[in-house]
Order: structure tokens, then sequence, then C-alpha cells
């Protein structure tokens, strides 16, 4: 009965941290995703493409880019620890 509990105990506090940092990487996915969601709509600018801007928009390429593979990692490492978690609250699977 008591080992029961503690093991109970443990497994909680091992979850605990695993869900904050899920909620923390769900958080950055979401912002990211709106930062990516406003430079593409800035990208959508026909201005953006003239020659004059060229500096511009290949700064704007870059930094897409840039969110891009950000967000696949932040993504990777979100369904990383999803996956943890979820091995540890289903202990059966």
């Amino acid at each position: 009965q008591k080992e029961l509990r503690q093991a109970a105990a443990q497994a909680r506090a091992r979850l605990k941290p695993l869900q904050r940092e899920c909620e923390q990487l769900e958080k950055r996915v979401e912002k990211l995703e709106a930062k990516l969601a406003a430079l593409e709509t800035e990208l959508a600018d026909e201005s953006l493409y003239e020659s004059s801007e060229k500096n511009r928009l290949t700064e704007l390429l870059k930094t897409q880019g840039t969110y891009k593979s950000d967000l696949v990692e932040l993504e990777e490492r979100w369904l990383e620890k999803q996956t943890e978690l979820e091995a540890l609250t289903d202990p059966q699977s």
C-alpha cells in the first residue's frame, strides 16, 4: 500500500515538469506560428518584389527560413515530450 502511494507520488513528480515543458513548447510554437504568418503576409506585398526592395526581401526571406526551421525544431521537441508524457500517464502503451 505504502509502496503504491510512493510510486504514484514519484510518477506525479515526473509528470509535473514534463507537463509544464509541453505547455511552454506549445506557447512558443503558437507565438512563432503567429510571427511566421505576419511575415508571410508581409511577403505577399507585391511592392516588395521591386528591385529597390531587394535587400529587404532578402532579409525577410532569410527570417522566414529561420522561423520555419525553428518551428520544425520546436514541434519535434514538443512531440518528443508529449510522447514521454503519454508513456508516463498510460504505462500500458
